[in-house]
């Protein structure tokens, strides 16, 4: 899951995410803390994130980037 937020609590672009498999995200900063494995949803800065698709497999990134923009909310 992942939705826009926009500015939000000091980010100029954040993104609300959660994983995929709910599993947690392996590290996750609260404040000036790194936090382990204990959440697996999280806000984060736009320039932090990646796409899911490997560069390798062959896929066009400009279109997948354009189709990821269509799956935000």
């Amino acid at each position: 899951m992942i939705a826009h937020l926009g500015p939000f609590e000091g980010k100029e672009d954040a993104y609300y995410i959660r994983t995929a498999t709910g599993r947690p995200f392996h590290q996750v900063w609260d404040g000036n803390d790194l936090i382990r494995g204990n959440s697996d949803e999280c806000v984060t800065d736009r320039h932090k994130l990646r796409p899911l698709v490997d560069d390798k497999d062959g896929c066009d990134l400009e279109d997948e980037v354009e189709r990821t923009d269509e799956l935000v909310v």
